[in-house]
């Protein structure tokens, strides 16, 4: 088991080729797998790095085989199978890597992180409640512990501890994360944005959180406040690649031109985000107009230049796979996987409409029945999810007390400003009772961008002189 047949396979590492020095080293694993540990061990290691976990998975196990009783290679057998939601596997390597090392916190934490990710909380609490008291200063695991709580179904205590990581780590980015998405009201979305400026004021360096502040704008149809959120944010960052990916993102909604121009600059700025790769290439095929064949050409050569990037989740595969089919690359489209294990992928991920143009790769009767599969498998998936959230009919209001209208004065998409009357809602929240406009809903799209801040109560036990406060 001698390291020198390893030699070439290290120099070409040493030389910064680092795909070559892979090849030759699955290569000579392949040949004899009776290499050393060490080998097995920083092999499978570095495939979990570069994110290749079917590779860390074979890799690991074939070490296992040949180092049965070597708890580091189960551990990284473990985390490679969580990575590709293999669970029941992969906490079954975890155990063995426990087993063989008792002592050691990896396996545990491993298993905490797949229980958390299966949203199994009483599992999750279970153990990351043991961690916290072997180290109540850890940031990491006081936000495990949190997330455990929250599939838990207790929102309150998970709280907690997303304050407490935040507060032993100020620049922990996902805990403050955890904390935002946690504590936002969701008839109030930018109440929480207090909670992000406090964050970035402390610690400016976490730009996710720029992110997450620009998308409550855009999740409450207000485009043109992220742009303006966004384009305030260069003097300050200056000219770095997520945020001109996440400017142009945010005007692809209605400059597509400008919107290109910005994404470009993200992949100029930062070649090897596979991201930015994904996100042009998705916007310059969803580009409609005279110039749509030209820009569906550009997409194809986006996907060709960053084919050894794109890691190939569901999302990009759906990219990848539409525009290969629509520009009649059946070889590139064929490359992505097989006709059961893409489409498989599409349904069991709540891409259904990824399978509209999947039906073009039928070749063979069993093809169209897969296909029919793929379907019955999201049906049963969005089935499954309804039966699990089932619709909670509030009880009858009683016959003395009349619904709440207001007369608004609302702006329209189009610039006109009308008074209408408009439903109410009486609700409370922790800044008390309040009432606000029930958003106008026209062809799926709210047309009300705004209501005047003085609006009149009309109804039963009110003077019309009452003044109330709409939701900002």
């Amino acid at each position: 088991m001698s390291l020198e047949r390893f030699a070439e396979a290290e120099a070409a590492m040493a030389r910064g080729q680092r795909d070559e020095g892979i090849r030759l080293t699955a290569e000579q694993l392949t040949l004899d797998p009776k290499a050393p540990l060490n080998v097995y061990r920083n092999f499978s290691a570095m495939m979990v790095r570069l994110k290749r976990y079917e590779d860390g998975a074979k890799w690991a196990r074939q070490g296992t085989e040949v180092y049965p009783k070597d708890s580091q290679l189960w551990n990284n057998l473990g985390v490679s199978l969580r990575r590709l939601a293999r669970f029941d596997e992969a906490l079954a390597a975890l155990r063995q890597s426990q087993k063989l090392d008792p002592k050691s916190n990896s396996a545990p934490i491993n298993m905490g992180n797949v229980y958390n990710d299966m949203k199994d909380g009483k599992r999750a609490v279970e153990i990351w409640t043991k961690l916290v008291r072997s180290a109540p200063t850890n940031a990491e695991f006081q936000r495990s512990l949190g997330r455990g709580l929250l599939h838990s179904g207790e929102p309150e205590k998970a709280e907690m501890r997303f304050r407490l990581a935040v507060k032993l780590k100020p620049d922990y980015e996902d805990a403050w994360l955890d904390l935002i998405n946690l504590t936002t009201d969701p008839l109030d979305l930018l109440s929480v944005i207090p909670l992000i400026d406090q964050a970035l004021t402390a610690v400016p360096s976490l730009t996710k959180l720029c992110e997450t502040k620009a998308g409550l704008y855009r999740r409450l149809n207000r485009h043109k406040d992220a742009e303006a959120y966004l384009l305030g944010l260069i003097p300050i960052y200056g000219d770095v690649p997520w945020l001109h990916n996440m400017i142009g993102t945010t005007i692809s909604e209605w400059d597509r031109e400008r919107a290109h121009i910005h994404m470009r600059k993200a992949i100029e700025l930062d070649p090897t985000n596979a991201a930015y790769h994904m996100a042009l290439a998705e916007s310059l095929s969803r580009t409609r107009g005279p110039k749509e064949a030209d820009y569906l050409e550009q997409s194809y050569h986006v996907l060709k230049g960053a084919a050894g990037l794109l890691e190939l989740n569901p999302s990009e595969l759906k990219v990848a796979s539409e525009v290969y089919t629509r520009l009649g690359d059946y070889d590139a489209s064929d490359a992505l996987g097989t006709f059961k294990d893409i489409g498989r992928k599409f349904s069991e991920n709540g891409k259904h409409t990824a399978l509209l143009l999947h039906l073009s790769r039928v070749k063979t009767e069993e093809d169209r029945h897969e296909l029919l599969t793929q379907h019955k498998i999201w049906g049963d998936s969005i089935q499954g999810q309804a039966e699990k959230q089932k619709l909670a009919f509030p009880a009858p209001r009683p016959a003395t007390e009349k619904f709440a209208w207001a007369l608004c004065r609302l702006t329209f998409a189009d610039t006109r400003s009308r008074i209408l009357p408009c439903p109410c809602l009486n609700i409370t929240t922790r800044a008390g009772s309040r009432f606000i406009v029930i958003p106008i809903i026209y062809r799926r799209k709210t047309i009300c961008r705004s209501a005047s801040p003085k609006w009149w109560m009309a109804s039963a036990g009110r003077k019309k002189s009452q003044i109330a406060m709409p939701l900002r």
